[in-house]
């Protein structure tokens, strides 16, 4: 059975992973730093065994998962070492390590505030659970995820990482920076999956304590996010940022018209001018052109600004907005993600379909200021 490990696992999102994946039979090492809900979690995912009895899983011991896997709770901090070595050795005790979550964060205060009433000491925890910590992982689970037949690091992100949100400022720095770790190491690592994924606002104690006066009941639950990072396991698109919104949205087809499935049998994402894989060259390597259609028809390679958008060539900074109607760089995507490197950094900026997050319209100069739907400031 494939192996995964967890963070951040006795509720919420983490938890909605878990079970979703026991539910396959995939064996895992659950991590958050409550021991008490950890145990509840693993608990919940073991099965009776014939007779009646349940399989214990204590704080080490390996129970049975929904679908006969094995599943190992230990409670700890990620931002410790030994802890991050403890996960990594139990996954190599049940055989092997096929997938990692970077799910655990810390806001950095709570309630979130303006900057101006930053504490550096919050902004320093979350500095250390959201970035240092996943890097800390990785790096020990390395050598088991390139013995995998299919090993793959899932980082869990934010649109707080790309969009600047008022109060929002310090978490939103962290998760941009684990944005950019995800970039590098698919860069690094070619053999690896690296999948940095927004899942958007979710009905989870993280965004209750973020802001408490909101009303959440028209958040998603984060069980009907699940679905969205199983369909990464299934069709293991390129390394790149994907939002769960569009990958739950594509799951009954593929994403525009111009754009092929997020399966790589049938190509990457904008695959209608070639793959979104370095092996091809630039992003849309039949043409000279970041894509042609919708938002974001930057020319790749040279940092030249496109019809409404700007756009960055290999290593370089985004160019000035030179273009009718060029608003935000998001738009057509900036970086050196989309001027010809490794894999698809942004796949939403992808050309053809035009845009991959719902609030970019696919009109040439459409802005991002605007949220989801066009409603303003809407943050996860």
């Amino acid at each position: 059975m494939p192996v995964a490990i967890i963070t951040g696992a006795s509720k919420g999102l983490g938890r909605a992973l878990a079970a979703a994946l026991a539910g396959r039979g995939w064996d895992l090492v659950l991590d958050a730093r409550s021991a008490g809900p950890l145990r509840e979690a693993a608990a919940a995912l073991e099965t009776e065994e014939r007779g009646g009895k349940r399989g214990g899983s204590g704080e080490r011991g390996a129970g049975r998962g929904t679908a006969g896997g094995r599943v190992v709770a230990l409670p700890g901090d990620v931002t410790d070492a030994r802890h991050r070595a403890d996960l990594v050795a139990a996954a190599r005790g049940l055989g092997g390590l096929d997938l990692l979550v970077n799910n655990a964060s810390a806001l950095g205060a709570e309630p979130l505030v303006p900057l101006e009433s930053q504490p550096l000491d919050g902004l320093r925890a979350a500095l250390e659970t959201n970035v240092v910590a996943p890097l800390g992982l990785v790096q020990q689970a390395l050598p088991l995820l390139r013995a995998a037949p299919g090993g793959a690091v899932v980082d869990v992100s934010s649109d707080a990482a790309v969009e600047a949100y008022g109060t929002w400022g310090g978490y939103g720095a962290s998760k941009a920076a684990l944005e950019q770790l995800s970039a590098v190491l698919a860069v690094e690592e070619e053999g690896l999956r690296v999948w940095w994924v927004d899942p958007g606002d979710m009905r989870t104690d993280l965004y209750a304590a973020a802001e408490p006066g909101e009303d959440l009941a028209g958040r998603a639950l984060p069980e009907d996010v699940a679905p969205a990072f199983l369909r990464l396991l299934d069709e293991r698109p390129p390394s790149g940022r994907y939002t769960a919104s569009e990958l739950l949205a594509a799951a009954s087809g593929p994403y525009g018209a111009a754009s092929g499935p997020l399966n790589t049998a049938s190509g990457p994402l904008s695959a209608a001018s070639g793959p979104l894989s370095a092996a091809s060259g630039p992003l849309s390597a039949a043409s000279p052109a970041y894509g042609t259609g919708g938002a974001g028809n930057g020319q790749a390679g040279d940092g030249q600004a496109g019809d409404g958008g700007v756009h960055a060539g290999a290593g370089g900074r985004p160019a000035e907005a030179e273009a009718e109607g060029a608003t935000r760089a998001e738009t057509a995507g900036y970086g050196p993600e989309h001027g010809g490197g490794h894999g698809a950094y942004r796949p939403e900026h992808g050309g053809g379909h035009g845009a991959y997050r719902p609030e970019h319209s696919g009109e040439p100069g459409g802005s991002s200021a605007t949220g989801r739907g066009g409603e303003r400031g809407v943050r996860r």
